[in-house]
């Protein structure tokens, strides 16, 4: 049965200053922290964001300093303290700006970049940096024989040592292998009519790899599937979808547990509107079911989101476009595995420019939509995260953010308490910045000694080496000779260990030893005029 659910709204609001700014939040979850950051007075953009498994949060971008542009690359830790700050400048030209097109975090606070540089040619590097920013590596993929790989647009990691990528080899559009050290191990041309910015790129279950891409020529979608070590596309499987004719904007391919098959495309319909089709094929590319998502309120723009739950069910979203006055609304369905959409929820207030979602371990849907209200001059516009039932698609709670500005884009994760990490790029009074932020779970906000409530970072006191095993020293800076009390928190908050500490006026150091789990731990510093909060990761 499909319903359609619209977002409710539950308003509190506070003002927090920030950077000079005033944001008004409206809903219950809890912040847990909020950044922003820009080189002012350049042109930037945040492109791309991650989380690891201890919630750092890695986000990527471009700068344009005018004359040349580059990639920056932020870390920050579970409560949002700006860890490091890397701008990656193998190349400065007057070329087009660098573009950051995917980050792989290692799970131990480090990150790997792959991202394209532009020279006299443009180029594509891999790049590593270990837990304190260091740059560990930085190869360029491809070599004298088989050439540079340009503009790659879909990127995936096996979590070891390879990377299978969308591209370009010598202007040639393929699917290519290369290992940690950028040499390209197999490479096989795309069919003459793709276009070289529309595809996917997905791992299955038996050792091949599986790839979407569109023939402008037929206006379909074609589906390969490649064997993963040879590079040999597997007998019988190339599969045209032409339900409707595909209009390029968007395409992405997801697997199942069982190496089914899910498509999303958007095309158009005989009256000329953008129509979004969800289609599902078994191990061989027989189609099984295919699902129409659109609603009594309009038709599809394109799609941001397409993700599986924990029962392989589709969750899909993006801006969509009111039949009867044109207006944007953001919208996120729910598909069933079987075909059939269970449920859509849209967010029709103000109009939405961008809608993006996520889904927690417990199929928990968030919704996050940027918009600009009706008749508020200048026209700013603010955006929006929503938790949705699984089951029914109802509003659990919301979270609003009017930060005064245009924002472009919105990016989400999610952990697995259920928080939210967001990433969007704001624009106000021709300033560019990031705003980063993370937001706590309603069910995990607590009072007391919950995360919210300990959390009031500063930068005189560090913990170093970090992630350690088992011991690490502490340093801070005192004002006075005071007695300090050390508490120490996990991620839900709890306390677990609580220890007094004699300081002297100016550089204080001692060494701590944590018989702690791996897992991120919260160090807390309280003296007579507050207190300072840092993250460690144990290992």
């Amino acid at each position: 049965m499909k319903t359609e659910v619209p977002l409710l709204k539950k308003y509190i609001v506070l003002f927090v200053c920030a950077l000079n700014s005033v944001l008004v939040f409206a809903g219950s979850p809890g912040l847990i922290w909020h950044q922003t950051y820009g080189e002012t007075p350049y042109i930037q953009q945040v492109t791309v964001m991650v989380i690891d498994n201890y919630d750092n949060m890695f986000a990527a971008g471009f700068v344009n300093f005018g004359s040349y542009g580059n990639i920056i690359i932020n870390r920050y830790d579970g409560v949002g303290n700006l860890m490091w700050n890397r701008l990656y400048n193998n190349i400065q030209t007057s070329a087009p700006v660098d573009m950051a097109v995917a980050l792989f975090p290692d799970n131990m606070a480090g990150v790997t970049m792959v991202g394209y540089v532009n020279g006299s040619a443009t180029v594509t590097h891999i790049v590593t940096y270990d837990p304190t920013g260091t740059q560990v590596g930085d190869v360029l993929v491809g070599d004298t024989a088989s050439g540079n790989i340009t503009y790659p647009f879909a990127v995936i990691y096996d979590g070891a040592s390879y990377y299978y990528m969308l591209g370009q080899l010598n202007s040639v559009s393929k699917v290519f292998k290369c290992d940690n050290t950028g040499n390209i191990l197999w490479s096989v041309p795309l069919h003459n009519n793709h276009n070289n910015q529309v595809g996917s790129i997905q791992f299955d279950n038996y050792g091949s790899i599986v790839v979407g891409v569109s023939d402008s020529a037929s206006a379909q979608v074609i589906i390969h599937r490649y064997d993963q070590t040879t590079g040999n596309e597997l007998p019988g499987f190339n599969t045209h979808v032409d339900s409707l004719p595909v209009n390029d904007n968007f395409i992405k391919i997801l697997v199942d547990q069982s190496s089914n098959i899910f498509l999303a495309a958007t095309g158009t319909d005989s009256l000329g509107r953008t129509q979004l089709v969800v289609d599902k094929f078994d191990t061989t590319g027989a189609l099984l079911v295919s699902t129409m998502c659109n609603s009594s309120k309009g038709y599809s723009n394109t799609v941001n989101s397409f993700l599986l739950d924990n029962l392989s069910e589709v969750i899909i979203s993006g801006p969509f476009t009111d039949d009867t006055d044109s207006r944007q609304f953001g919208a996120v369905y729910k598909v069933a595995n079987a075909g059939g959409v269970v449920w859509y929820a849209i967010d029709s207030q103000f109009l939405v420019n961008n809608a993006s979602a996520q889904v927690d371990l417990y199929d928990n849907v968030y919704l996050g939509t940027t918009k600009t209200p009706f008749a508020i001059s200048p026209y700013y516009s603010d955006f929006s995260i929503t938790q949705l039932s699984p089951d029914s698609g109802v509003a659990e709670w919301n979270r609003n953010f009017d930060n005064s500005a245009n924002n472009t884009g919105l990016i989400m994760q999610v952990n697995n308490f259920g928080d939210v990490f967001l990433a969007t790029t704001t624009t106000s009074d021709t300033v560019d910045e990031w705003f980063l932020a993370r937001i706590g779970n309603a069910a995990n906000d607590s009072t007391g000694t919950g995360i919210e409530a300990i959390i009031n970072p500063t930068s005189d006191f560090t913990i170093f080496p970090n992630p350690f095993s088992s011991t690490t020293n502490i340093s801070f800076t005192s004002a006075q000779d005071e007695e300090l009390t050390l508490k120490v928190y996990d991620i839900m908050g709890r306390l677990l260990q609580q220890r007094s500490i004699q300081s002297i006026a100016g550089n204080n150091q001692l060494t701590f030893n944590a018989a702690y789990a791996p897992g991120v731990y919260l160090f807390k510093l309280e003296g007579i005029d507050g207190s300072s909060v840092q993250q460690a990761v144990v290992y």
